[in-house]
């Protein structure tokens, strides 16, 4: 019988903002370098439940955001690059704009369609 997930709340896009920063330091501390391998790795179970410190992050929510990215990288690379450039390499707007080589508002509207698809994974 599968576990049950907590639930968490997205009222508005900064709720979302939030939890990817979050994860981003999850990814960060060395407790979640483990982009697109599968949850049965055993090092990715080292830490199970041990917050972060992030706004209190657990891993249960820091992995649920990182499968969600492991979708998102399938479905679109462009949009997951923009995740990574904005949370987990803390680009500016010009350097992810440079590195990605899009237009500003280009960027700016493929990072929140990117924010909107890790939302609906806590809808």
């Amino acid at each position: 019988m599968p576990k049950k997930e907590k639930m968490i709340m997205i009222n508005h896009i900064d709720d979302v903002r939030k939890l990817l920063c979050a994860w981003a330091d999850w990814v960060r501390t060395g407790t979640g370098q483990n982009i697109g391998y599968p949850k049965s790795s055993a090092f990715i179970h080292a830490d199970e439940g041990r917050e972060t410190g992030a706004t209190g992050c657990t891993n249960e929510v820091a992995e649920k955001i990182e499968r969600t990215m492991c979708i998102l990288k399938s479905i679109s690379p462009l949009l997951f690059q923009c995740l990574l450039c904005e949370y987990l390499y803390k680009y500016t707007n010009q350097q992810a704009c440079d590195y990605l080589k899009l237009g500003d508002k280009t960027y700016r509207t493929k990072r929140k369609e990117a924010e909107y698809f890790i939302a609906g994974s806590f809808s």
